[in-house]
């Protein structure tokens, strides 16, 4: 009996997922971290399951988050949600972390199927997502969620873009659509890629004329709410202003064109450059501060060797797909959009990082950065791979993909785990005696004290006042 393509994708995304949860299980025993602490502390007092309560979250999460610079309505609302209902209980965090996760991974395989018949080009692309260990520690680190849930919005809008229908859309398809990018840019700041993205497959299908300029005008307004006009994450004080501004024209100059933007640049491309890698399957040396961070490719370690003699295979298939006349320009538009919003997105972030800082290469270390882009490159990657639909190719580079992702994250956890560990045995003795002796974390060496700077001992009296709040007890 001939089994029909959709039900073997099935098959191999159930499968694939399996994998994955085999492989993060042991990270269902971890604890909340870094700056979960805090925000426990300062949110703690307002969560309640009554209106007065429902009203201070509300107040609450229309004002800058607590760092100052943001402005995170709806990632603040899931954070408060998430404490409301699973309370400490980091168990229910990850698994909601790791089920989000899941679903953009089949949210992959639908955009790839939107945007061309190749079925196992989708495929791949989901593999390729759901296996990389680049993006572990946004679902390792609960608290990141935003990334993660963002990444699901966007891939919704693809699935429910007008454009990418082959008929009329329904007007139920209309609504999710037009909520998706409404809700993309409150969720988090590189929501504006969702917007843009939206705009650039509009004008890929040469629907100007009904293209909805609302979106253009909610773009404008959310650039003024965020107070970013493509400056991201960087607070505009006055005496910041006047710094700049007084340097002289001469000086604003050599600023902009010889420290700022070659930066910038030169830091997308080395983000996207090691973004291709990390989908390829390439492993990379790790860091323990207060993340993980994810450092230069480990050119010791085979997986990385073969990864990069995968990078330059992919080179060529890559030139073949924007070479062939017989592809369609409207798949060679939209995926030459991902490798710009790719760009984009981590000149946006750089915006936080200027020259001089302790560690200014930061935005491309931190796995969380990585999670939306690297959605954008495997479905480009899956598409330009399987243009021929060679089965011996998709066999090698999947299994490949799998292993190495397999390993990587392995890793990731096995280096993590020391100090969640000695954090939750310190919780217990709190618990029990309601003091918190200082130490250094095993595994952690000299960057405990960065990692414990908001473990401290009201944040912890927070923590074991959400345990009697929370929905599930």
């Amino acid at each position: 009996m001939k089994i029909s393509g959709s039900l073997r994708d099935f098959v191999i995304i159930l499968l694939l997922s399996i994998v994955i949860v085999c492989v993060y299980a042991p990270g269902f025993s971890a604890i909340f971290r870094n700056d979960e602490w805090l925000l426990n502390s300062i949110i703690e007092p307002m969560l309640c399951w009554s209106l007065p309560c429902f009203k201070g979250m509300l107040s609450y999460s229309l004002r800058p988050s607590y760092t100052g610079r943001h402005f995170w309505p709806v990632a603040l609302w899931t954070i408060m949600l998430k404490l409301l209902i699973f309370g400490t209980k980091y168990f229910w965090h990850y698994a909601l972390s790791l089920g989000f996760h899941i679903c953009n991974i089949i949210l992959v395989y639908f955009v790839g199927l939107k945007l061309s018949s190749n079925r196992m080009a989708a495929l791949l692309g989901a593999i390729f997502f759901g296996s990389t260990a680049l993006v572990s520690d946004t679902i390792f680190w609960t608290f990141v969620f935003h990334y993660i849930f963002i990444t699901t919005i966007t891939l919704i809008s693809l699935i429910f873009h007008p454009a990418l229908n082959n008929s009329k859309p329904k007007k139920i398809s209309l609504w999710v659509f037009y909520l998706s990018i409404f809700i993309a840019p409150l969720v988090f700041e590189t929501g504006l890629i969702t917007i843009l993205l939206a705009m650039a497959i509009f004008i890929a299908k040469r629907q100007t004329k009904t293209f909805p300029f609302a979106i253009l005008a909610f773009f404008l307004v959310v650039l003024f709410i965020l107070r970013v006009s493509l400056i991201m994450r960087f607070p505009i004080s006055p005496g910041a202003l006047h710094r700049f501004f007084n340097s002289g024209f001469t000086g604003i100059l050599n600023k902009l064109f010889f420290v700022i933007c070659p930066y910038f640049f030169l830091n997308a491309f080395l983000g996207t450059l090691k973004l291709f890698l990390g989908v390829l399957g390439a492993v990379f040396n790790i860091k323990i501060a207060d993340s993980v961070y994810l450092c230069g490719p480990d050119f010791k370690n085979p997986f990385t060797l073969i990864a990069i003699a995968f990078a330059f295979i992919s080179v060529l298939y890559i030139y073949r797909f924007f070479m062939t006349r017989g592809l369609s320009r409207e798949l060679k538009f939209i995926s030459t959009s991902f490798i710009v919003f790719i760009l984009l997105n981590f000149v946006m972030l750089s915006f936080s990082i200027f020259p001089g800082d302790s560690i200014p290469e930061i935005v491309r270390q931190l796995p969380r950065f990585f999670y939306l882009p690297t959605a954008f490159m495997t479905i480009f990657l899956s598409q330009a791979l399987m243009r021929t639909q060679n089965i011996k190719l998709f066999l090698i580079v999947a299994i490949f993909a799998v292993v190495s992702g397999a390993y990587f994250i392995t890793i990731q956890l096995d280096n993590i785990r020391p100090y969640t560990d000695s954090m939750k045995e310190d919780v217990r003795i709190f618990r029990n005696n309601g003091k918190l002796a200082p130490r250094l974390h095993p595994g952690v060496g000299r960057y405990a004290i960065r990692l414990d700077y908001s473990f401290v001992e009201d944040n912890i009296r927070a923590y074991l006042k959400l345990e009697k709040k929370a929905l599930l007890k």
